[in-house]
């Protein structure tokens, strides 16, 4: 596995430019999230510019900045998805993702599935085993997207202070390679 911080997260993508977001960004995510109000139904609050500040920043237990990535996927200049990922969470051989969101302009494309078809790629070429996220029990949207990607419910299901997280993960060494020209 490579050491943590060497991921280069341009390698995410062939077709989106990437940037790691920052206080500077939060209009541009805010907006992005306000496009979704459906995910807000199930994991409030509704997004504000503290909550994207928060979000910028949280951390589990025992994990560094180094470990995290929120970044922004832009076509030509406009921003089109978010992903928030942890590297090595729960374990060492596995990537978190607390969060991605396309811009809902965007959904129904095909561009969300193929974003993270690139990443599970990327983390696997760099070592990660799995891809561990959830999504809260009833939001089918959420369940329906990350089944599509490959991910399957682990049968663990925790409460949290929005309500109960269903754990889903994918298995990287089960996920085929795409050749280069086959990516999006």
């Amino acid at each position: 596995m490579s050491e943590r911080s060497m991921l280069n997260i341009s390698q995410l993508s062939t077709k989106y430019k990437i940037k790691k977001m920052g206080e500077e960004d939060v209009s541009g995510i805010l907006k992005l999230e306000n496009s979704n109000p459906l995910y807000f139904l199930y994991c409030p609050p509704k997004p504000c510019r503290e909550t994207v500040l928060n979000d910028l920043k949280a951390l589990p237990e025992g994990k560094s900045h180094e470990d995290k990535f929120y970044i922004g996927f832009f076509e030509n200049d406009s921003l089109i998805a978010i992903m928030d990922f942890i590297l090595s969470f729960p374990e060492k051989d596995t990537i978190f993702i607390g969060l991605f969101m396309m811009d809902s302009k965007e959904s129904g494309k095909g561009k969300g599935s193929a974003i993270i078809a690139e990443a599970l790629t990327t983390w696997k070429s760099e070592g990660y085993k799995k891809v561990r996220l959830a999504y809260m029990k009833g939001n089918m949207q959420s369940r329906n997207f990350w089944r599509k990607c490959g991910f399957t419910e682990t049968g663990v299901e925790k409460e949290n202070e929005h309500g109960i997280a269903v754990i889903m993960e994918c298995n990287c060494l089960q996920f085929p390679e795409l050749p280069l020209k086959e990516r999006i």
